[in-house]
């Protein structure tokens, strides 16, 4: 092993939308930050590729407005939500930024890429395929990550905060802290689709018993992601194709829309054991952000929006308080939840509605009778 010689003020494991924002908005403030990923650029991920209106300042904040706007992808101006009879009610996506801006449908892969590089741009130490192997532990301290590059090199990189971008994964979390273990209820897969039907410029959400999916355009071709119960996942043998067929398309508008798909694609699939926040700083000199913080409901289009903002959060604390691991870890804390409590606890109730038949027929009535319901439901998924 070789060790490293340089020390850094902050250290970012996973480049996904909330480590490498947080990368660049903390090399902009001057910070000397180091930003490792596993995978190989540009690679798929699980995701429901719908970038919401409010992520537009976001980008202008990142300097990433031109590259967005130049990406292959699809404007979304309405997300439109279909109960299991067939019934619909529609939520335009300038509800979310006063009118001035839709939803974007962009190809997961793309929009991380685009971050890591902007990440390298800014100033950050970009790592890639390189791997968290151990965190480095002084008494109850973190101080930095063990790395192990392509060729099976390792090095340590040590740095006065560590944080933990690695999504629900939480790999570096598990690493320092025993975490309770849930048997996985829910089965997330996404795919690409050519032959998709869904209505220009909309996002689709198609609920059927114990689930939920969502199919939108991405450019030059359509995101499919839905969520079924574990255990008929093992029904089928784990078969993608057949859940789509035998289960999403039970609703009657997903039977509609995706009558002659085909995927593009392989399928991606992931067990969901947990909704809500877990512990967003566990132990002194290391913080979580992401999905690694909070994992929210996919079916409220914010999964995107929570990535940014969290960056945003962790940026507004951690320059001033780098000196003061014990003072940053209480004010990230604090903001954190001030932040995100609210509408991670809303998210559980929605969450309730999506999945159950009875409720949801119910709530698309209701939501159908007043465009002001409709707006008010819709911004408590965000703050």
């Amino acid at each position: 092993m070789r060790n490293a010689k340089t020390t850094y003020d902050v250290l970012i494991a996973g480049a996904g939308p909330a480590g490498s924002s947080l990368a660049i908005r903390l090399a902009g403030a001057g910070l000397k930050v180091a930003l490792t990923e596993q995978k190989k650029f540009p690679r798929h991920k699980l995701c429901g590729e719908f970038v919401s209106p409010e992520c537009v300042e976001h980008f202008a904040e990142l300097g990433l407005t031109a590259t967005i706007e130049s990406a292959c992808r699809a404007e979304l101006r309405e997300t439109v939500f279909y109960s299991y009879s067939g019934r619909s009610v529609s939520i335009r996506s300038d509800v979310f930024s006063n009118g001035e801006s839709s939803a974007i449908g962009l190809s997961r892969s793309r929009m991380d890429e685009l971050l890591f590089e902007r990440a390298h741009q800014a100033g950050a130490e970009v790592l890639r395929e390189t791997t968290a192997s151990r965190v480095i532990v002084n008494g109850k301290k973190v101080m930095g990550v063990e790395v192990t590059d392509a060729n099976g090199n390792r090095s340590e990189i040590n740095a006065r905060l560590t944080i933990d971008g690695t999504g629900r994964s939480r790999q570096l979390v598990r690493m320092v802290m025993p975490l309770v273990k849930s048997r996985p209820t829910l089965t997330a897969f996404k795919t690409h689709l050519a032959g998709a039907e869904p209505d220009d410029g909309a996002c689709e959400i198609y609920s059927y018993p114990g689930g939920y999916g969502g199919l939108n355009s991405v450019g030059d071709r359509f995101n499919l992601c839905f969520v079924v119960a574990s255990d008929k996942v093992r029904a089928t043998g784990n078969d993608p194709e057949l859940l789509m067929r035998e289960i999403v398309m039970r609703n009657p508008r997903a039977a509609q829309t995706l009558r002659n798909a085909r995927a593009v694609e392989p399928w991606l699939a992931v067990a969901i054991d947990r909704f809500g926040t877990v512990e967003p700083a566990p132990v002194e000199g290391l913080i979580s952000i992401g999905d690694a913080a909070s994992f929210i409901d996919p079916f409220t289009g914010s999964g995107m929006l929570m990535a940014l903002e969290s960056s945003r959060v962790a940026a507004s604390v951690i320059p001033d308080n780098i000196a003061d691991l014990s003072a940053l870890r209480e004010e990230y804390l604090e903001v954190y939840g001030r932040k995100f409590a609210k509408r991670l606890r809303y998210s559980n109730i929605l969450r309730f509605a999506s999945s159950s038949t009875r409720v949801g027929e119910i709530a698309v009535a209701a939501l159908r009778s007043s465009r002001s319901l409709r707006a008010q439901v819709a911004r408590h998924t965000r703050n």
